[in-house]
């Protein structure tokens, strides 16, 4: 019989600023609290924003025992950068990654960068030939993919996660969703069109709507008006409120068989360890081990 509980991830944002980054590794100790599954660090498309994601993965490798997962763009790189940087990020202990097109920098058009690639799908299949040239001691790499859950791309989406899963991807992260039948339609969309890997819901805690108002100019995802009217509300009566709306949407994607959620924490872990916490409390979530953390 399928639990009724789940395992927790999370994504962290490189710091922008050096005065942020030991901010930025309490927020990986504090989370690490919470037995996640892995903690994924993403990879911006800018030089120092590279540079800084590098140095967080390494980091973590190093000094926690939370498995990293670093995102992976074709963003601005040759295919041979590409393997390089595969190699290398290999070379460090990592067996996981997420596979991203990945976006253009700021106040670019996306284009196809000179000898590089097109596709996330793509991306994935260099990760394993690295994987097969290096022989990484005997350990398979797992390789992620995003999926978007939004109804005017789910037929697509549903195309692409086949192609990524034909690459080689083990698992799919979901883009932010306030719905929880969104979720529900992605994998029945993606299930009708043979994809069988598991698809797993990407979940903003819902505590800062001028954040969300934010997100919704960049990703087209309109805040429900039952989001945005928490901005009215007083400060803790609002965090707490958008913690039980976080919970119910939890709630409603392990109804229908999530096993695992992935939480965008924008680098903040108090919103993230409420959420857990409330989880808990439901006893939706894992118990946790009694050793072995960070």
């Amino acid at each position: 019989m399928r639990s009724n509980r789940v395992r927790v991830s999370f994504e962290l944002y490189p710091p922008r600023k050096p005065e942020a980054v030991e901010a930025t590794w309490e927020t990986v100790q504090e989370l690490a609290q919470w037995d996640p599954q892995c903690v994924s660090v993403t990879y911006p498309s800018t030089a120092p924003g590279r540079q800084a994601s590098h140095a967080l993965v390494q980091r973590i490798i190093a000094q926690s025992a939370v498995a990293p997962v670093a995102h992976l763009t074709v963003t601005g790189s040759s295919r041979a950068d590409l393997k390089a940087h595969v190699r290398w990020l290999f070379s460090l202990g990592l067996r996981d990654v997420l596979a991203l097109r990945g976006d253009p920098p700021p106040h670019q058009e996306w284009t196809t960068y000179p000898g590089g690639l097109d596709y996330a799908s793509q991306l994935v299949e260099l990760v394993h030939e690295v994987e097969r040239e290096d022989g990484i001691d005997g350990v398979r790499v797992g390789c992620a993919v995003s999926a978007q859950p939004q109804a005017a791309l789910r037929e697509a989406e549903a195309r692409y996660l086949l192609a990524k899963e034909r690459a080689g991807a083990d698992y799919a992260i979901t883009q932010l969703f306030y719905d929880a039948a969104e979720y529900v339609l992605l994998v029945e969309a993606a299930r009708a069109a043979g994809v069988t890997i598991p698809i797993i819901p990407g979940i903003i805690p819902l505590t800062d709507p001028p954040r969300l108002e934010r997100l919704a100019a960049l990703t087209g995802v309109a805040v429900p008006p039952a989001v945005a009217a928490l901005a009215a509300l007083p400060e803790a009566e609002r965090f707490d409120r958008g913690i039980a709306l976080t919970a119910d949407l939890v709630q409603a994607a392990i109804a229908v068989g999530a096993e695992r959620i992935h939480i965008f924490t924008f680098n903040q872990a108090r919103p993230a360890a409420a959420l857990c916490a409330e989880l808990a409390e439901r006893e939706l979530l894992h118990p946790l081990p009694t050793k072995g953390l960070a």
